[in-house]
């Protein structure tokens, strides 16, 4: 028997063994990518409607029907194949727009209708399992309307009020929250508002088998959280689909720097590679393929029902039964046909989908399995010199390699225009991850699944299996933690995300046309050239002639950076991973001498976990006496991960860095050590740039973290700073940021602040910012200039950034 995804050897695709068949494409294929397309243009227009209320609806939908129209009468009268080809994949265009203008029309009016239902008490039931957001725990809902349509809208749980689990429905008095400018992403999910729960009751699960299976999940949850530790919460993740407590952990830190991410994720990606190698499994029972089929669907649907009905999960497995169900019937042809087709079925069932990461992963994860896996595994059997047929033994353990190495790597291939936008992150370890931590996450599902049909007799029967997965659990984290340990697992990487698509598509058409076989010589050197060209790309370092200060966007929060010809410094770090991570590829960044945290407040030090792995760094320092303080121990402990020095180090009053070309970097404020590390007590740094060397600052640059005017006016009084020709604005530019007489007296020309686009606090504030325009002084900020860089020389500096180039004397 053979793995129906992965065939095992070449000569069951093709008489010829050396030669394998390109995977044949249809319309329906084609057609996808176009009504995904279309979906996407649709809910632009809705989003647009929505903020004006002047516009017409009747307008785009008018012009889309006439379309339509249009291309149908192409199609009609064209007698050639290729006219009536381009005909019909347009019509999926149009037809996507239509169905998700539709779509998204009902969502807005349903949105309309929420707002009079909140002023009486309203039923809502619980779709998700909650989120920690920024500042509250969230999840989605489906209330019905007075219609008896349901409106999906966004939960906020205040802190006196448990968040509750999936399938739970109860009754609340909810504060209606509409929706603004910035609120777009809410819209795409699908969701109509927002609701603020002001209190509930009647809680309760809904009849019928639904409501059994929603409340057998919650049965379960408990269960495994009978055994303390990583490995129980690991267990529930992947076997129920219940990452709450996974959420921002180290572990989950761990998979995304392992590119594992998809494994504690329900998706078709994840349930491919669990059903390849569940078939590669049955394949040596040498058994039926009806059986082998019977035993997948099974596994899958249990799987399925496990996860309590998630649409995710749902969809993955409708996708992994097509895939699996053409190659089990010897359709491996259609398989990709198949797929799409599903695919478009989804998308119009729920348009929202076009929006989602898990579908899209699905989806192109999927696909890419497919259509590629068997090229991948030719020229992996090509690269170890193998035959493709297994006469030998050596030959049988060199497919139970490259088998499931092919699938992991297709699929990472597959999915990288998808998870370079998302995550900035490019995992260099995860095939090497995904062989090894796999079979281990196989395992826990299949016996998961076994274990919670114990359950249903025997609690106590069933405990002793589970402690023995949990044990697995426990192994397999420490196993992602230690591959996660490894230097350089990871590169940064930034890249538009339509940019990604299209050198993807690009990659696609041309792999398409030319389709490679599988040639020794050329696979090596193929691996010799991939290799070097990663390895140059990780220890290649940016070569700083001048000294520079970048202030880099990462939204709503500081990350300055720092650069002489021999040292470079972050100060502080953002909030966002992702943004952290986006903003160091765009420097080229490799390694970093030191991290200052200026204080603590995660939209300054959040993302100081996501160097780990990344960027290697020689020191992090805090303020003087936080490392005595208890409630900061997160922020230390990371720091202690990632420093060389294996601890978090302190920074005390006049503590000076030089970093090469007339550079320094002096801390002027705190004067003692502190006690929380707020705002008021911010780290405040005074960068000096000394052209010529003679001790007499050319350019001065004051950072101040979050200190405001009253911290200025002690630097000020002590003598100390005596100009800032560059201020970084204190606080995001906040309303007691900085006074016009500080202003004066620090005689500053250039004015720099770090804040988020339409961020919820009005930063910057308007008083300050016409401050700084009475005083002449030139303002830079994040939100409309992106990154900010400060190059300095010895005729001054000069300011570059997205949108303009200013030189100053």
């Amino acid at each position: 028997m053979s793995n129906p995804f992965v065939p095992t050897t070449l000569s069951q695709l093709n008489p010829k063994p050396e030669v394998i068949v390109k995977p044949a494409m249809s319309v329906v294929l084609l057609s996808l990518p176009l009504f995904w397309l279309g979906l996407i243009i649709a809910e632009k227009l809705c989003w647009y409607d929505c903020l004006s209320l002047d516009a017409n609806p009747s307008l785009p939908a008018s012009f889309i029907f006439g379309g339509i129209l249009f291309y149908l009468a192409l199609v009609i009268r064209s007698r050639h194949n290729h006219l009536v080809l381009a005909g019909l994949i347009l019509f999926s265009l149009f037809s996507g727009v239509v169905v998700g203008y539709l779509y998204w029309l009902e969502v807005r009016n349903g949105g309309t209708a929420l707002a009079i239902q909140c002023q009486a008490e309203i039923e809502l039931k619980i779709i998700s399992d909650p989120r920690q957001g920024m500042y509250s725990q969230t999840s989605e809902a489906i209330v019905n309307n007075a219609n008896h349509k349901a409106t999906k809208v966004r939960l906020f749980w205040p802190s006196d009020i448990e968040a509750q689990p999936l399938g739970t429905i109860f009754k609340t008095n909810g504060s209606y929250v509409p929706l603004d400018d910035r609120a777009e992403w809410i819209f795409q999910k699908g969701m109509s508002s927002s609701l603020r729960i002001d209190g509930l009751s009647s809680e309760h699960f809904e009849a019928g088998p639904i409501g059994i299976i929603e409340r057998m999940r919650l049965q379960n949850s408990a269960l495994m959280g009978r055994f303390a530790g990583v490995g129980s919460d690991l267990l529930r993740g992947v076997v129920l689909g219940d990452t709450t407590s996974l959420q921002n952990s180290d572990l989950d830190r761990d998979f995304k720097l392992t590119g594992l991410s998809h494994l504690i994720a329900v998706s078709g990606g994840h349930l491919m590679i669990i059903a390849a190698l569940t078939c590669w499994c049955t394949a040596r029972m040498r058994i039926s393929h009806l059986i082998e089929f019977s035993i997948l669907a099974i596994l899958l649907c249990a799987y399925v029902v496990l996860t309590g009905l998630q649409a995710s999960a749902i969809r993955s497995c409708v996708m992994t039964l097509v895939a699996s169900f053409s190659w089990f019937i010897g359709r491996r042809q259609h398989a990709p046909s198949a797929l799409g087709f599903t695919a478009l079925v989804m998308l119009a069932l729920n348009p929202a989908n076009a929006f989602s990461l898990g579908f899209a992963l699905s989806v192109f994860a999927v696909l890419g399995l497919c259509l590629f896996a068997p090229l991948v595994q030719g020229w992996l059997y090509a690269l170890s010199g193998s035959s493709c047929k297994r006469t030998t033994h050596v030959a049988r353990i060199r497919s139970t390699i490259v088998e499931p190495f092919a699938l992991t790597i297709t699929a990472q291939i597959a999915t990288l225009p998808l998870t370079l936008p998302t995550f900035a992150l490019l995992s260099l370890i995860a095939p090497l991850a995904n062989l090894i931590v796999t079979p281990l996450i196989s395992l826990m599902i299949a016996g998961g699944i076994v274990v919670v049909g114990i359950s249903f007799f025997s609690t106590e029967a069933a405990a002793i299996p589970l402690s023995f997965l949990c044990k697995i659990g426990d192994l397999t984290a420490a196993a992602v933690h230690w591959l996660a340990s490894l230097p350089g697992v990871a590169l940064p990487i930034t890249i538009d995300g339509f940019l990604a698509l299209a050198i993807s598509a690009l990659l696609f058409i041309l792999i398409r046309l030319f389709w490679p076989q599988p040639h020794t010589s050329t696979a090596r050197v193929a691996l010799i050239i991939i290799m070097g060209t990663l390895f140059l790309f990780n220890h290649t370092l940016t070569i700083i002639k001048t000294p520079t200060l970048v202030m880099m966007d990462v939204g709503q929060g500081d990350a300055l950076l720092v650069r002489g010809r021999s040292q470079t410094i972050l100060i502080d770090t953002g909030e966002h991973e992702a943004d952290l991570l986006k903003a160091l590829a765009r420097q080229g960044v490799r390694h970093l001498d030191a991290v200052v945290i200026t204080h603590l407040d995660s939209d300054h030090c959040g993302a100081l976990s996501a160097l780990r792995g990344t960027v290697s760094v020689d020191h992090v320092y805090f303020a003087d006496g936080l490392s005595a303080t208890q409630d900061n121990e997160d922020p230390l402990r990371t720091a202690a991960a990632l420093s060389s020095q294996l601890q978090a180090e302190s920074l005390r009053y006049k503590d000076r860095f030089e970093l090469g070309s007339g550079l320094s970097l002096t801390m002027v404020a705190p004067r003692v050590s502190v006690a929380k590390g707020n705002n008021e007590e911010s780290i405040c740094l005074y960068l000096e740039y000394d052209s010529n060397q003679d001790s007499c600052g050319d350019i001065q640059v004051l950072l101040t973290g979050d200190a405001e005017a009253e911290v200025l006016d002690v630097l000020l009084d002590t003598g100390f700073i005596r100009q800032a020709t560059i201020l970084k604005v204190g606080h995001h530019g906040s309303s007691g940021a900085v006074t016009s007489q500080q202003l004066r007296e620090l005689d500053t020309r250039v004015a720099l602040i770090s804040v988020g686009a339409d961020n919820r606090f009005g930063h910057p504030a308007t008083e300050v910012v016409r401050a700084l325009e009475n005083q002449g002084i030139r303002i830079y900020r994040t939100d409309i200039n992106g990154d900010v860089t400060i190059t300095m020389h010895e005729d001054g500096f000069t300011v570059r950034c997205d949108t303009m180039i200013d030189a100053y004397d």
